[in-house]
Protein backbone atom coordinates (compact mmCIF):
# COMPACT_ATOMS: atom_id res chain seq x y z
CA UNK A 1 0.00 0.00 0.00
CA UNK A 2 1.47 3.35 -0.90
CA UNK A 3 2.45 5.81 1.91
CA UNK A 4 2.00 9.56 1.34
CA UNK A 5 4.33 12.31 2.60
CA UNK A 6 1.77 13.60 5.08
CA UNK A 7 1.29 10.19 6.49
CA UNK A 8 5.04 9.87 6.94
CA UNK A 9 5.11 13.12 8.95
CA UNK A 10 2.31 11.89 11.15
CA UNK A 11 4.12 8.65 11.68
CA UNK A 12 7.29 10.53 12.69
CA UNK A 13 5.33 12.73 15.10
CA UNK A 14 3.70 9.69 16.59
CA UNK A 15 7.09 8.06 16.97
CA UNK A 16 8.48 11.14 18.77
CA UNK A 17 5.42 11.23 20.99
CA UNK A 18 5.88 7.58 21.81
CA UNK A 19 9.52 8.26 22.55
CA UNK A 20 8.57 11.12 24.92
CA UNK A 21 6.00 8.94 26.59
CA UNK A 22 8.53 6.18 27.10
CA UNK A 23 11.07 8.67 28.58
CA UNK A 24 8.33 10.14 30.77
CA UNK A 25 7.54 6.70 32.15
CA UNK A 26 11.17 5.93 33.06
CA UNK A 27 11.96 6.14 36.76
CA UNK A 28 15.45 7.67 36.53
CA UNK A 29 14.85 10.22 33.73
CA UNK A 30 11.08 10.44 33.59
CA UNK A 31 8.55 13.10 34.47
CA UNK A 32 8.52 12.22 38.13
CA UNK A 33 12.30 12.64 38.46
CA UNK A 34 12.10 15.91 36.54
CA UNK A 35 9.29 17.12 38.80
CA UNK A 36 11.16 16.25 41.96
CA UNK A 37 14.33 17.96 40.64
CA UNK A 38 12.28 21.03 39.84
CA UNK A 39 10.77 21.06 43.34
CA UNK A 40 14.24 20.79 44.81
CA UNK A 41 15.44 23.69 42.63
CA UNK A 42 12.49 25.75 43.84
CA UNK A 43 13.47 25.04 47.46
CA UNK A 44 17.03 26.11 46.78
CA UNK A 45 15.81 29.23 44.99
CA UNK A 46 13.54 30.05 47.94
CA UNK A 47 16.51 29.68 50.28
CA UNK A 48 18.53 32.07 48.11
CA UNK A 49 15.65 34.56 48.20
CA UNK A 50 15.68 34.41 52.02
CA UNK A 51 19.42 35.09 52.12
CA UNK A 52 19.10 38.03 49.73
CA UNK A 53 16.22 39.45 51.77
CA UNK A 54 18.24 39.11 54.99
CA UNK A 55 21.20 40.90 53.36
CA UNK A 56 19.09 43.80 52.12
CA UNK A 57 17.35 44.14 55.49
CA UNK A 58 20.72 44.40 57.32
CA UNK A 59 22.25 46.93 54.95
CA UNK A 60 19.24 49.18 54.40
CA UNK A 61 19.27 50.62 57.94
CA UNK A 62 22.86 51.94 58.31
CA UNK A 63 23.98 52.45 54.72
CA UNK A 64 24.44 55.36 52.37
CA UNK A 65 21.71 56.66 50.06
CA UNK A 66 23.12 54.81 47.05
CA UNK A 67 23.30 51.54 48.97
CA UNK A 68 19.77 52.04 50.30
CA UNK A 69 18.53 52.64 46.75
CA UNK A 70 20.21 49.42 45.60
CA UNK A 71 18.66 47.56 48.51
CA UNK A 72 15.18 48.86 47.60
CA UNK A 73 15.66 47.86 43.96
CA UNK A 74 16.81 44.44 45.09
CA UNK A 75 13.74 44.06 47.29
CA UNK A 76 11.45 44.92 44.34
CA UNK A 77 13.23 42.40 42.09
CA UNK A 78 13.06 39.84 44.89
CA UNK A 79 9.31 40.35 45.28
CA UNK A 80 8.87 39.91 41.53
CA UNK A 81 10.87 36.69 41.67
CA UNK A 82 8.76 35.41 44.52
CA UNK A 83 5.57 36.18 42.65
CA UNK A 84 6.79 34.18 39.64
CA UNK A 85 7.96 31.32 41.85
CA UNK A 86 4.71 31.24 43.83
CA UNK A 87 2.72 31.31 40.61
CA UNK A 88 4.76 28.44 39.21
CA UNK A 89 4.53 26.55 42.50
CA UNK A 90 0.73 26.91 42.36
CA UNK A 91 0.83 25.57 38.81
CA UNK A 92 2.66 22.48 40.08
CA UNK A 93 0.12 21.76 42.83
CA UNK A 94 -1.95 19.53 40.53
CA UNK A 95 1.01 17.21 39.97
CA UNK A 96 2.05 16.99 43.60
CA UNK A 97 -0.33 14.16 44.60
CA UNK A 98 0.53 11.98 41.60
CA UNK A 99 4.29 12.44 41.70
CA UNK A 100 4.59 12.15 45.47
CA UNK A 101 3.33 8.52 45.57
CA UNK A 102 0.51 9.23 48.07
CA UNK A 103 -2.30 7.90 45.83
CA UNK A 104 -1.50 4.14 45.99
CA UNK A 105 -4.39 2.11 47.52
CA UNK A 106 -4.44 -1.08 49.51
CA UNK A 107 -6.32 -3.21 46.95
CA UNK A 108 -5.21 -4.39 43.55
CA UNK A 109 -7.91 -2.44 41.75
CA UNK A 110 -7.06 0.76 43.53
CA UNK A 111 -3.38 0.15 42.86
CA UNK A 112 -4.07 -0.21 39.17
CA UNK A 113 -6.17 2.97 39.18
CA UNK A 114 -3.34 4.88 40.92
CA UNK A 115 -0.82 3.54 38.47
CA UNK A 116 -2.97 4.63 35.57
CA UNK A 117 -3.40 8.10 37.07
CA UNK A 118 0.38 8.44 37.60
CA UNK A 119 0.98 7.35 34.02
CA UNK A 120 -1.53 9.88 32.73
CA UNK A 121 0.06 12.65 34.86
CA UNK A 122 3.52 11.79 33.63
CA UNK A 123 2.38 11.82 30.03
CA UNK A 124 0.54 15.10 30.57
CA UNK A 125 3.72 16.59 32.23
CA UNK A 126 5.84 15.58 29.29
CA UNK A 127 3.36 16.83 26.69
CA UNK A 128 2.03 20.04 28.31
CA UNK A 129 4.55 21.30 30.93
CA UNK A 130 7.88 21.08 29.08
CA UNK A 131 7.59 24.52 27.51
CA UNK A 132 6.25 26.01 30.76
CA UNK A 133 9.20 24.70 32.74
CA UNK A 134 11.70 25.97 30.17
CA UNK A 135 10.05 29.39 30.13
CA UNK A 136 10.05 29.48 33.95
CA UNK A 137 13.69 28.54 34.07
CA UNK A 138 14.54 31.26 31.55
CA UNK A 139 12.68 33.82 33.67
CA UNK A 140 14.43 32.59 36.82
CA UNK A 141 17.82 32.83 35.10
CA UNK A 142 17.07 36.37 33.98
CA UNK A 143 15.87 37.41 37.43
CA UNK A 144 18.84 35.69 39.05
CA UNK A 145 21.17 37.59 36.74
CA UNK A 146 19.53 40.89 37.63
CA UNK A 147 19.66 40.01 41.35
CA UNK A 148 23.30 39.03 40.98
CA UNK A 149 24.07 42.35 39.29
CA UNK A 150 22.24 44.26 42.03
CA UNK A 151 23.98 42.28 44.79
CA UNK A 152 27.34 42.80 43.11
CA UNK A 153 26.71 46.55 42.94
CA UNK A 154 25.57 46.55 46.56
CA UNK A 155 28.68 44.62 47.58
CA UNK A 156 30.90 47.08 45.74
CA UNK A 157 29.14 50.01 47.39
CA UNK A 158 29.39 48.29 50.77
CA UNK A 159 33.09 47.74 50.26
CA UNK A 160 33.46 51.41 49.35
CA UNK A 161 31.60 52.42 52.50
CA UNK A 162 33.69 50.12 54.68
CA UNK A 163 36.89 51.28 53.03
CA UNK A 164 35.89 54.90 53.60
CA UNK A 165 35.03 54.14 57.23
CA UNK A 166 38.34 52.35 57.73
CA UNK A 167 40.22 55.25 56.17
CA UNK A 168 38.38 57.74 58.37
CA UNK A 169 39.11 55.63 61.46
CA UNK A 170 42.79 55.37 60.51
CA UNK A 171 42.92 59.12 59.86
CA UNK A 172 41.30 59.91 63.22
CA UNK A 173 43.63 57.50 65.01
CA UNK A 174 46.71 58.98 63.34
CA UNK A 175 45.51 62.51 64.09
CA UNK A 176 45.01 61.66 67.77
CA UNK A 177 48.38 59.89 67.90
CA UNK A 178 50.10 62.86 66.22
CA UNK A 179 48.47 65.26 68.66
CA UNK A 180 49.63 63.14 71.60
CA UNK A 181 53.16 62.95 70.17
CA UNK A 182 53.19 66.71 69.59
CA UNK A 183 52.18 67.29 73.21
CA UNK A 184 54.88 64.91 74.47
CA UNK A 185 57.56 66.43 72.22
CA UNK A 186 56.58 69.92 73.33
CA UNK A 187 56.95 68.92 76.98
CA UNK A 188 60.33 67.28 76.25
CA UNK A 189 61.49 70.37 74.35
CA UNK A 190 60.52 72.59 77.28
CA UNK A 191 62.40 70.34 79.72
CA UNK A 192 65.49 70.30 77.48
CA UNK A 193 65.39 74.08 77.13
CA UNK A 194 65.07 74.48 80.89
CA UNK A 195 68.00 72.10 81.50
CA UNK A 196 70.08 73.97 78.90
CA UNK A 197 69.41 77.25 80.69
CA UNK A 198 70.44 75.73 84.02
CA UNK A 199 73.61 74.26 82.49
CA UNK A 200 74.49 77.59 80.86
CA UNK A 201 73.99 79.40 84.17
CA UNK A 202 76.22 76.89 85.97
CA UNK A 203 78.85 77.13 83.23
CA UNK A 204 78.87 80.91 83.34
CA UNK A 205 79.15 80.86 87.14
CA UNK A 206 81.97 78.31 87.00
CA UNK A 207 83.76 80.30 84.32
CA UNK A 208 83.51 83.50 86.35
CA UNK A 209 84.85 81.73 89.45
CA UNK A 210 87.67 80.16 87.44
CA UNK A 211 88.59 83.52 85.94
CA UNK A 212 88.51 85.12 89.37
CA UNK A 213 90.79 82.44 90.80
CA UNK A 214 93.45 82.43 88.09
CA UNK A 215 96.20 83.83 90.30
CA UNK A 216 99.60 82.33 89.67
CA UNK A 217 100.23 81.25 93.25
CA UNK A 218 96.95 79.27 93.28
CA UNK A 219 98.10 77.18 90.33
CA UNK A 220 101.30 76.24 92.15
CA UNK A 221 99.60 75.28 95.41
CA UNK A 222 98.75 71.65 94.44
CA UNK A 223 102.38 70.92 93.53
CA UNK A 224 103.60 72.57 96.73
CA UNK A 225 101.15 70.63 98.86
CA UNK A 226 102.19 67.40 97.16
CA UNK A 227 105.87 68.16 97.88
CA UNK A 228 105.03 69.03 101.49
CA UNK A 229 103.14 65.77 101.98
CA UNK A 230 105.99 63.75 100.48
CA UNK A 231 108.45 65.42 102.86
CA UNK A 232 106.16 64.72 105.81
CA UNK A 233 105.94 61.06 104.81
CA UNK A 234 109.73 60.90 104.44
CA UNK A 235 110.21 62.49 107.86
CA UNK A 236 107.83 59.99 109.45
CA UNK A 237 109.64 57.09 107.82
CA UNK A 238 113.00 58.39 109.06
CA UNK A 239 111.53 58.79 112.54
CA UNK A 240 110.21 55.24 112.39
CA UNK A 241 113.63 53.92 111.32
CA UNK A 242 115.31 55.85 114.15
CA UNK A 243 112.87 54.38 116.67
CA UNK A 244 113.60 50.90 115.34
CA UNK A 245 117.35 51.49 115.72
CA UNK A 246 116.87 52.75 119.28
CA UNK A 247 114.72 49.73 120.06
CA UNK A 248 117.33 47.36 118.67
CA UNK A 249 120.03 49.07 120.74
CA UNK A 250 117.95 48.75 123.89
CA UNK A 251 117.36 45.05 123.24
CA UNK A 252 120.95 44.26 122.30
CA UNK A 253 122.20 44.45 125.89
CA UNK A 254 124.63 47.35 125.40
CA UNK A 255 127.41 47.75 128.00
CA UNK A 256 126.74 49.94 130.94
CA UNK A 257 127.22 53.65 130.35
CA UNK A 258 130.31 55.34 131.60
CA UNK A 259 130.15 57.95 134.26
CA UNK A 260 130.54 60.73 131.67
CA UNK A 261 127.70 60.71 129.07
CA UNK A 262 128.23 61.94 125.55
CA UNK A 263 126.81 65.50 125.11
CA UNK A 264 124.52 66.58 122.27
CA UNK A 265 125.97 69.05 119.75
CA UNK A 266 124.23 72.41 119.27
CA UNK A 267 124.81 74.59 116.20
CA UNK A 268 123.29 77.99 116.95
CA UNK A 269 121.79 80.53 114.50
CA UNK A 270 125.14 82.26 113.95
CA UNK A 271 126.81 78.99 113.00
CA UNK A 272 128.74 78.34 116.22
CA UNK A 273 128.99 74.72 117.35
CA UNK A 274 129.11 73.84 121.05
CA UNK A 275 128.55 70.68 123.14
CA UNK A 276 125.75 70.65 125.70
CA UNK A 277 126.37 68.22 128.57
CA UNK A 278 123.15 66.64 129.78
CA UNK A 279 124.72 65.94 133.17
CA UNK A 280 125.38 69.67 133.65
CA UNK A 281 122.32 71.23 131.93
CA UNK A 282 119.33 69.50 133.53
CA UNK A 283 116.36 71.78 132.71
CA UNK A 284 114.96 74.08 130.08
CA UNK A 285 115.52 77.11 132.30
CA UNK A 286 119.24 76.32 132.58
CA UNK A 287 119.47 75.76 128.84
CA UNK A 288 117.75 79.09 128.07
CA UNK A 289 120.01 80.92 130.53
CA UNK A 290 123.10 79.48 128.79
CA UNK A 291 121.73 80.56 125.38
CA UNK A 292 121.06 84.11 126.60
CA UNK A 293 124.59 84.26 127.98
CA UNK A 294 126.09 83.01 124.69
CA UNK A 295 124.14 85.60 122.62
CA UNK A 296 124.86 88.51 124.93
CA UNK A 297 126.13 91.48 122.87
CA UNK A 298 125.70 89.32 119.75
CA UNK A 299 123.26 89.59 116.84
CA UNK A 300 119.97 87.98 117.78
CA UNK A 301 120.24 88.65 121.50
CA UNK A 302 116.74 90.17 121.64
CA UNK A 303 115.22 87.20 119.82
CA UNK A 304 116.91 84.71 122.13
CA UNK A 305 115.68 86.60 125.18
CA UNK A 306 112.17 86.63 123.65
CA UNK A 307 112.52 82.88 122.92
CA UNK A 308 111.95 83.47 119.19
CA UNK A 309 114.00 80.53 118.00
CA UNK A 310 113.41 76.99 116.82
CA UNK A 311 115.34 73.80 117.66
CA UNK A 312 115.50 70.97 115.14
CA UNK A 313 117.21 67.58 115.09
CA UNK A 314 119.76 67.62 112.27
CA UNK A 315 119.51 63.95 111.32
CA UNK A 316 115.73 63.54 111.06
CA UNK A 317 114.51 67.14 110.77
CA UNK A 318 112.23 66.58 113.77
CA UNK A 319 111.16 69.72 115.62
CA UNK A 320 112.07 69.66 119.32
CA UNK A 321 109.08 70.64 121.43
CA UNK A 322 109.86 72.62 124.57
CA UNK A 323 106.74 71.31 126.24
CA UNK A 324 108.33 67.90 126.51
CA UNK A 325 110.33 67.13 129.66
CA UNK A 326 114.03 67.99 129.39
CA UNK A 327 115.14 64.41 129.93
CA UNK A 328 113.05 63.24 126.95
CA UNK A 329 113.79 66.14 124.62
CA UNK A 330 117.49 65.36 123.98
CA UNK A 331 119.70 62.28 123.93
CA UNK A 332 123.50 61.85 124.04
CA UNK A 333 125.25 62.24 120.69
CA UNK A 334 122.34 64.06 119.15
CA UNK A 335 123.03 66.97 116.76
CA UNK A 336 120.66 69.93 117.10
CA UNK A 337 120.35 73.02 114.88
CA UNK A 338 119.05 76.36 116.13
CA UNK A 339 117.19 78.83 113.86
CA UNK A 340 115.91 82.32 114.69
CA UNK A 341 112.35 83.28 113.73
CA UNK A 342 111.70 86.25 111.45
CA UNK A 343 108.43 87.54 110.11
CA UNK A 344 108.12 88.04 106.35
CA UNK A 345 106.50 91.27 105.14
CA UNK A 346 103.12 90.90 103.49
CA UNK A 347 104.04 93.25 100.62
CA UNK A 348 107.14 91.28 99.68
CA UNK A 349 106.61 90.13 96.06
CA UNK A 350 109.52 87.73 95.53
CA UNK A 351 109.60 86.20 98.99
CA UNK A 352 108.93 82.67 97.63
CA UNK A 353 111.71 82.73 95.03
CA UNK A 354 114.69 84.51 96.68
CA UNK A 355 117.09 83.99 99.55
CA UNK A 356 116.32 86.34 102.48
CA UNK A 357 120.04 87.03 102.99
CA UNK A 358 121.50 87.69 99.54
CA UNK A 359 118.31 87.79 97.41
CA UNK A 360 119.60 85.03 95.19
CA UNK A 361 116.99 83.13 93.18
CA UNK A 362 115.61 80.02 94.86
CA UNK A 363 112.99 77.71 93.31
CA UNK A 364 112.28 75.61 96.39
CA UNK A 365 108.76 75.09 97.68
CA UNK A 366 107.17 76.39 100.85
CA UNK A 367 108.02 74.75 104.20
CA UNK A 368 111.23 73.19 102.86
CA UNK A 369 114.73 73.50 104.29
CA UNK A 370 116.75 75.48 101.73
CA UNK A 371 120.51 76.02 101.58
CA UNK A 372 121.61 79.08 99.59
CA UNK A 373 124.69 78.35 97.49
CA UNK A 374 125.58 82.04 97.31
CA UNK A 375 125.72 83.08 100.96
CA UNK A 376 125.54 79.69 102.68
CA UNK A 377 122.40 80.56 104.67
CA UNK A 378 119.96 77.86 105.74
CA UNK A 379 116.39 79.16 105.69
CA UNK A 380 112.89 77.80 105.76
CA UNK A 381 109.65 79.60 104.95
CA UNK A 382 106.62 78.67 107.07
CA UNK A 383 103.02 79.69 106.46
CA UNK A 384 101.05 80.39 109.65
CA UNK A 385 97.55 81.74 110.13
CA UNK A 386 98.75 84.00 112.97
CA UNK A 387 101.98 85.94 112.66
CA UNK A 388 103.51 87.55 115.68
CA UNK A 389 105.09 86.63 118.97
CA UNK A 390 105.32 82.85 119.48
CA UNK A 391 106.00 83.24 123.20
CA UNK A 392 108.17 80.28 124.09
CA UNK A 393 106.54 77.65 121.94
CA UNK A 394 109.65 76.83 119.99
CA UNK A 395 109.51 73.35 118.71
CA UNK A 396 105.74 73.10 118.94
CA UNK A 397 104.21 71.06 116.21
CA UNK A 398 101.69 72.61 113.83
CA UNK A 399 98.24 72.75 115.23
CA UNK A 400 99.41 72.59 118.88
CA UNK A 401 99.87 75.45 121.31
CA UNK A 402 97.30 77.75 119.66
CA UNK A 403 93.59 77.32 119.27
CA UNK A 404 91.39 79.19 116.80
CA UNK A 405 94.00 81.82 115.79
CA UNK A 406 92.72 85.20 114.73
CA UNK A 407 93.44 85.60 111.06
CA UNK A 408 95.05 88.75 109.80
CA UNK A 409 96.55 90.02 113.09
CA UNK A 410 100.10 91.23 112.69
CA UNK A 411 102.54 92.17 115.45
CA UNK A 412 106.28 92.60 114.99
CA UNK A 413 108.36 89.66 116.13
CA UNK A 414 111.10 91.83 117.58
CA UNK A 415 112.29 95.40 117.88
CA UNK A 416 113.88 96.57 114.68
CA UNK A 417 117.65 96.96 115.16
CA UNK A 418 120.87 96.45 113.23
CA UNK A 419 121.95 93.55 115.39
CA UNK A 420 118.87 91.62 114.25
CA UNK A 421 119.64 91.99 110.55
CA UNK A 422 118.77 88.64 108.92
CA UNK A 423 122.00 88.67 106.92
CA UNK A 424 124.02 88.19 110.14
CA UNK A 425 122.67 84.68 110.72
CA UNK A 426 123.31 81.27 109.23
CA UNK A 427 120.00 79.60 110.14
CA UNK A 428 116.65 81.42 110.08
CA UNK A 429 112.94 80.66 109.83
CA UNK A 430 110.59 83.04 107.95
CA UNK A 431 106.96 83.16 109.05
CA UNK A 432 104.36 84.31 106.52
CA UNK A 433 100.64 84.49 107.16
CA UNK A 434 99.57 85.51 103.64
CA UNK A 435 100.04 82.06 102.08
CA UNK A 436 98.19 80.34 104.91
CA UNK A 437 95.31 82.78 104.56
CA UNK A 438 95.17 82.22 100.81
CA UNK A 439 95.27 78.45 101.28
CA UNK A 440 92.39 78.58 103.69
CA UNK A 441 90.50 80.96 101.37
CA UNK A 442 90.94 78.52 98.45
CA UNK A 443 89.71 75.55 100.50
CA UNK A 444 86.74 77.55 101.79
CA UNK A 445 85.90 78.74 98.25
CA UNK A 446 85.88 75.15 96.97
CA UNK A 447 83.60 74.16 99.85
CA UNK A 448 81.28 77.12 99.10
CA UNK A 449 81.01 76.18 95.42
CA UNK A 450 80.22 72.57 96.36
CA UNK A 451 77.49 73.67 98.79
CA UNK A 452 76.12 76.06 96.15
CA UNK A 453 75.84 73.21 93.62
CA UNK A 454 74.04 71.06 96.20
CA UNK A 455 71.56 73.96 96.73
CA UNK A 456 72.65 74.30 100.38
CA UNK A 457 72.33 78.08 100.16
CA UNK A 458 72.73 78.72 103.88
CA UNK A 459 76.07 76.89 104.05
CA UNK A 460 77.20 78.49 100.77
CA UNK A 461 76.42 82.00 102.08
CA UNK A 462 78.47 81.39 105.25
CA UNK A 463 81.39 79.94 103.27
CA UNK A 464 81.37 82.80 100.72
CA UNK A 465 81.31 85.30 103.59
CA UNK A 466 84.31 83.64 105.23
CA UNK A 467 86.24 83.77 101.92
CA UNK A 468 85.49 87.49 101.60
CA UNK A 469 86.74 88.10 105.17
CA UNK A 470 89.94 86.11 104.54
CA UNK A 471 90.76 87.85 101.27
CA UNK A 472 89.81 91.24 102.67
CA UNK A 473 92.39 90.84 105.45
CA UNK A 474 95.30 90.69 102.99
CA UNK A 475 94.35 92.58 99.83
CA UNK A 476 95.40 95.98 101.22
CA UNK A 477 98.96 94.76 101.82
CA UNK A 478 99.24 92.97 98.46
CA UNK A 479 100.69 94.40 95.27
CA UNK A 480 98.63 96.53 92.92
CA UNK A 481 97.94 93.66 90.48
CA UNK A 482 97.14 91.08 93.16
CA UNK A 483 95.06 93.62 95.09
CA UNK A 484 92.90 94.24 92.01
CA UNK A 485 92.44 90.50 91.44
CA UNK A 486 91.55 89.97 95.09
CA UNK A 487 89.05 92.84 94.98
CA UNK A 488 87.43 91.29 91.86
CA UNK A 489 87.12 87.94 93.62
CA UNK A 490 85.63 89.53 96.74
CA UNK A 491 83.10 91.48 94.64
CA UNK A 492 82.11 88.30 92.78
CA UNK A 493 81.53 86.37 95.99
CA UNK A 494 79.62 89.30 97.50
CA UNK A 495 77.32 89.43 94.48
CA UNK A 496 76.76 85.69 94.75
CA UNK A 497 75.84 86.10 98.44
CA UNK A 498 73.23 88.70 97.46
CA UNK A 499 71.81 86.36 94.80
CA UNK A 500 71.56 83.47 97.25
CA UNK A 501 69.90 85.64 99.88
CA UNK A 502 67.30 86.75 97.35
CA UNK A 503 66.33 83.13 96.55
Amino acid sequence: MPVTFGSVGDIIAVCLLVKDLISALEKSQGSKAEYQGLVQELSILERCFLEVESFTRRQSNNATLELQALCETTKIALERCREIVNEFRGHLQKYERGFSGQGTGSGKLESMKATCKDTVLKMRWRINEGDVVERFRAEVVAMSSSLQILLTSASVKLLDVKERNVKEHITDTMRAHDAKQDTTLLAIDQKVSQNNRIVQQNLSMTSSIAQALRLSWLRHLPAELKTLMSRIVTMHMETYQAILRIHSLLLSGAPEKSLIEEPFILEDAIGRVAPVHLQFITSWDAFEAVLESRFKNMPGSNKVCSKLYQLQEAGTGREIDKRRPWQRAFRPGQRVNMSLLFESALNEQDWMSTCPGCRATSANALDAEVHCNSCGMWFRRIAELECGHRGGVQGSSPGKGTANPKIGTKRPLEPTSEEDDIRNFKRVRLLDCKVAILRKALATANFAVAEDRKSNFHGAIEAYGEVCNLLGSIHLSASAGDSGDLRTIVNGYSNRIKELKSL
